[in-house]
């Protein structure tokens, strides 16, 4: 009697990625004087703030690298913390070779990467205002991945990959 053969099972990996590095570009403060108020008298209370977000992009040829900035400005309460916050953060991805396509690798710069590197911005953030002299500004965690709308795919430009535009997504936690 012959053996029963063994089909080849077919193993799927799911794709996976690297978080290669993360560096700080910009962080920009600016207190300015409120109305009525004397420094070193901070209100009680949560500050109500506005962000503004833009994220950019930039994808190696092969679609396994990339070079992913968000930048995020703060607006408190002008009222109860007089400051202006713009923090920019950089964070460098790759795949893990043979576990993701281009595609892959596309979706999750696009719906996951902000993700992670807002809560390095949240903590500039809150680092740099804690030392102002209306007391600190803490962000709320947000879901970016909401927030994020389809960017464009643009065409392959300059030296070693592809670009997508900057997009702006106003939010306000007022």
């Amino acid at each position: 009697m012959p053996s029963p053969v063994e089909s080849p099972q077919e193993t799927h990996r799911p794709p996976e990625f690297r978080f290669v590095g993360l560096w700080v570009n910009r962080v920009a403060f600016q207190s300015e004087e409120p109305l009525g108020m004397v420094p070193g008298e901070i209100p009680p209370g949560k500050v109500p703030y506005r962000l503004g977000f833009t994220v950019g992009a930039g994808i190696s040829d092969d679609g396994q690298r990339a070079q992913i900035t968000l930048t995020v400005t703060v607006e408190p309460n002008q009222q109860m913390r007089p400051y202006k916050v713009e923090v920019a953060v950089t964070g460098r991805f790759e795949t893990v070779p043979g576990t993701a396509t281009p595609k892959d690798f596309d979706t999750f710069c696009r719906s996951n990467v902000p993700a992670i590197l807002f809560p390095y911005v949240r903590e500039l953030v809150h680092r740099v205002t804690s030392d102002g002299p209306y007391g600190a500004v803490r962000l709320d965690p947000v879901n970016l991945v909401n927030l994020v709308p389809e960017w464009q795919t643009v065409e392959p430009t300059g030296v070693g990959g592809s670009t997508r535009p900057s997009l702006q997504w106003p939010t306000s936690q007022e």
